[in-house]
């Protein structure tokens, strides 16, 4: 049995999307980038933001400008990762999720995280070498310390100290540049 809509609420549904879509491109890196803070794998950030922009859709919520819409965004996608987790039997403590809140309202003015990735970049230029290939190993391609220890010729520790001053090194970096 086919679904039959009225050729009037066809073309408002039509209309809807169509002003939504540029409301989606101005939003989606930063819901997918607060995501992957909270926690999320690359994958899980993909259905999450996709399921938070369908849920926004389905309440006809309208555009009141970005960042009141940025935080309304940001609240759906925080519910929809506790719910995930809550699946999962993986429930985030509420404090890691109000840190991350906090990181996010205090290093992204533009809602987007684009300023924090450029300056990040620029900031691992600054890195040595080995620092650049274990930080691309370890969070890039997700290698474990195990992993990045064999391709770089250290032990597990000294992957954890490098990271760890690495880590050290971007913070004060990025602080320094986003001052």
């Amino acid at each position: 049995m086919a679904l039959k809509l009225d050729p009037l609420r066809l073309a408002e549904l039509k209309m809807a999307m169509a002003d939504f879509e540029p409301f989606v491109a101005r939003h989606n890196k930063g819901v997918w980038r607060y995501l992957r803070l909270l926690g999320c794998t690359p994958d899980e950030a993909d259905d999450l933001t996709q399921d938070t922009f369908i849920a926004i859709f389905r309440s006809g919520m309208r555009d009141m400008g970005d960042a009141a819409a940025a935080a309304y965004l940001r609240t759906t996608a925080r519910r929809l990762f506790i719910d995930l987790r809550r699946r999962e039997n993986r429930l985030p403590a509420n404090a890691d999720l109000d840190a991350a809140d906090a990181v996010w309202a205090g290093a992204a003015p533009d809602d987007s995280g684009e300023a924090q990735l450029a300056a990040l970049r620029e900031c691992m230029q600054e890195l040595a070498p080995r620092a650049q290939e274990a930080v691309r190993l370890f969070y890039g391609s997700e290698a474990g310390r195990r992993d990045v220890g064999l391709k770089l010729g250290i032990t597990e520790d000294g992957v954890r100290n490098l990271l760890a001053r690495a880590r050290a090194n971007l913070r004060e970096c990025l602080e320094a540049r986003l001052a």
